[in-house]
């Protein structure tokens, strides 16, 4: 069997949905929630925050939509969500562009067509649809590349698309909720070396902290993810995914080349008295030889922890090791402090990390990238954030002509859900 396990334990507790045990319209999960899946999208896109301003324009529109979407939840099962995320990135040296900006709206729809009344049990179709445009000649993901770096300064693909279907699955669960299976095209980020903290709409912009550079993920394509509870708090799960997966593409035209991305996951939730709640995970991983993608065949393991201490912090740690042959990138090791509800405001969140990676190419140095933001609930629906990164020996900066091996990277975003 070339499947392979996954846990779906991205992370938990907290204010945001980020941080919460998932209840979508398939109900409350006993597996600590997906990091970014689509009910738990539509989830964050229906709550209402308490913000600096209490009304604006925002929330008397959010206020409307929600009331038209429980009614048609009642009626027919079916949850929609809406997010627009504006990101903006200006860098201080590069010997290339030296900002980027995007804007990013998505559409969620989740319909239940299974469940027990208590909720357990449940199967649902998810949806996401997406529209990115450029604000620009460079989108944030794409700016690293022109920085230098060894990975990018912000996720994502880094290009205009207009209203693709990103991701369409079907998601069961089963046996009291302790056996999760997905199938569809669906996003190996979400269910593969995830983090509390790995999200670049919500919290940390640099892929080394909002997702993993040492990780061959594919691009979104068909694949299947199983998830199974052995107990109270070890988790195992299986994904295998088109390593040919193209996010704007249904991708019925290269599964059948047979190349594929497997991973393999075990997590551990614990609960230590005096502390709270922490999600220790151990991923296996390797992608065949992509033709169509032109990447060639990679493996490599991750280990992520993220561990509350008080009501309060979280801090974490990621260590990544690949062949790198696909990724270019060998080695990542990183960790920071997240703090959440700063100052008694419960839905703001600060956040350090320091990361270290190497590269496959051995005239590059390893590359040091230090980021820290605050992100601040500013009305019920509305969050702004401000943040600024640190590369120290990204490879092109090292010459004369980029004016040193240091960078700087100031980011702003503004993130918009109903």
């Amino acid at each position: 069997m070339r499947a392979c396990l996954c846990a779906a334990i991205a992370w938990n507790g907290g204010a945001a949905w980020a941080q919460a045990t998932m209840e979508s319209v398939v109900g409350e999960s006993r597996l600590p929630a997906m990091r970014d899946d689509v009910s738990s999208r539509s989830d964050d896109s229906a709550k209402q925050r308490a913000g600096l301003i209490d009304w604006g324009p925002v929330t008397v529109v959010g206020r409307g939509w929600d009331r038209l979407n429980e009614r048609m939840e009642e009626a027919t099962g079916v949850r929609l969500g809406l997010a627009y995320t504006l990101s903006f990135q200006a860098a201080t040296d590069g010997p290339g562009d030296r900002s980027g900006a995007e804007g990013d709206l998505d559409l969620f729809a989740a319909w239940q067509i299974m469940g027990k009344e208590d909720g357990t049990n449940a199967g649902a179709f998810n949806l996401n649809a997406q529209h990115i445009h450029r604000i620009g000649q460079v989108a944030p993901a794409n700016l690293g590349s022109e920085l230098g770096a060894i990975w990018g300064t912000s996720d994502g693909i880094g290009a205009d698309e207009s209203f693709p279907i990103v991701q369409l699955y079907y998601e069961q669960w089963m046996f009291d909720d302790r056996l999760m299976a997905v199938v569809g095209k669906i996003d190996t980020t979400n269910y593969v070396g995830t983090n509390r903290f790995a999200d670049d709409t919500l919290y940390f912009m640099n892929r080394a902290f909002s997702s993993d550079p040492a990780i061959n993920y594919p691009g979104n394509g068909l694949g299947a993810v199983l998830g199974w509870q052995v107990t109270d708090r070890i988790i195992v799960g299986g994904c295998i995914a088109d390593a040919n997966g193209v996010e704007t593409e249904a991708g019925f035209h290269t599964i059948e080349a047979g190349e594929f991305f497997m991973a393999a996951e075990v997590g551990l939730t614990l609960d230590i008295e005096g502390a709270g709640e922490g999600n220790y995970r151990l991923t296996a991983w390797r992608s065949d030889e992509a033709e169509d993608a032109e990447l060639p065949e990679d493996y490599g393991f991750a280990l992520s922890v993220d561990q509350e201490i008080g009501e309060r912090a979280v801090p974490f740690f990621r260590a990544s090791w690949s062949d790198g042959d696909a990724t270019g990138v060998s080695a990542v090791v990183g960790g920071g402090l997240g703090v959440e509800g700063l100052m008694g405001r419960a839905e703001d969140t600060v956040g350090v990390g320091v990361s270290w990676g190497s590269s496959t190419d051995d005239d590059v140095e390893g590359q040091v990238v230090s980021e820290v933001f605050y992100r601040l609930q500013l009305a019920r629906s509305v969050q702004l954030t401000f943040g600024a990164q640190v590369i120290a020996n990204a490879p092109d900066l090292e010459s004369e002509d980029a004016g040193g091996e240091t960078v700087g990277v100031f980011e702003a975003r503004l993130r918009i859900t109903f």
